[in-house]
């Protein structure tokens, strides 16, 4: 069974959290800064970009969140020019959306591939990794 967890990006403040309740009826989300002796913060959801845990960890052992950029290190993308993909929840389940492939078709399953490519950054902290 998939461990489920959240993080979340401030995007007033410029700041990545992780989550501790998501209260979806009162409009707030109950943060932290790592621990639970780090800083915490009750902010209103509607400033929040909330992304959820894969389930999965890359190449060192780091969790991969919705919103994460990975460096692909499949055979099947080591033609590919930047071999770098964002992960996004769509239809169903986690998906790579490669950067800047034109080749007919722009994304991969994340699955169980995931020890092979290795989080870089994500688009909210690192934009210009993917653009």
């Amino acid at each position: 069974m998939r461990e489920i967890k959240f993080r979340a990006w401030d995007k007033d403040k410029k700041e990545m959290w992780n989550v501790e309740s998501l209260y979806i009826a009162d409009e707030y989300c109950y943060l932290n800064k790592g621990s639970m002796y780090s800083e915490t913060a009750t902010i209103k959801n509607r400033v929040l970009v909330i992304m959820q845990y894969t389930g999965l960890k890359d190449k060192n052992g780091k969790e991969v969140y919705e919103g994460d950029v990975v460096k692909v290190g499949t055979k099947k993308f080591q033609d590919e020019k930047d071999n770098i993909a964002e992960i996004r929840f769509y239809r169903g389940g986690f998906m790579m959306f490669l950067k800047g492939y034109f080749g007919g078709r722009d994304m991969e399953i994340f699955d169980g591939d995931c020890e092979k490519h290795e989080v870089i950054g994500n688009i909210y902290e690192n934009p210009e990794l993917f653009k």
